[in-house]
């Protein structure tokens, strides 16, 4: 995110869009209408220091766990 918009020449820093995005997720999670929850089975992709190539294999792995378990 940081990188997207200094690229498009806002100034910000990092402290500033990790605030913004604890801030935008503590929106989300305690809204009165449909609040944003996370689902019992929801598996986690941390992807800080992933490429897109490491997204994509660990997502298809996931899948592929639940269509075939004995995999």
């Amino acid at each position: 995110r940081y990188k997207e918009l200094i690229e498009k020449g806002q100034e910000i820093t990092l402290h500033e869009i990790f605030e913004n995005i604890a801030d935008r997720d503590f929106q989300d999670t305690t809204r009165t209408e449909s609040p944003l929850v996370r689902a019992d089975d929801a598996v986690i992709l941390d992807n800080t220091n992933l490429s897109p190539q490491q997204q994509l294999d660990f997502a298809l792995q996931k899948v592929n766990a639940l269509r075939d378990p004995k995999a």
